[in-house]
């Protein structure tokens, strides 16, 4: 079986800080990590909970953000309009 490094294990907070600082995302704050971690299937799942603070594997979690999609810019953005729809030139 595979043992974690415990000096790999980070909570939310540390990712947020951790993606920036790899440059895997521009900006990112522990609030979109937890909102990835509910919402995203293939965010990594944790490694242990200590007390309320789930804790993540760094490198499954860096190699998450390396594959993921950032070509999508959130529900209703398409063309640089928030509703979808096309803007005329």
């Amino acid at each position: 079986m595979h043992e974690t490094d415990p000096d790999n294990l980070v909570n939310f907070t540390r990712i947020a800080e951790l993606v920036v600082a790899d440059r895997l995302a521009p900006t990112m704050t522990r609030q979109r990590v937890y909102f990835l971690r509910k919402h995203d299937p293939n965010f990594p799942d944790k490694e242990t909970k200590v007390k309320r603070m789930e804790l993540f594997d760094w490198p499954k979690v860096r190699k998450y953000f390396e594959d993921r999609d950032r070509s999508h810019r959130g529900k209703g953005w398409r063309n640089g309009n928030a509703n979808g729809r096309k803007t005329s030139k």
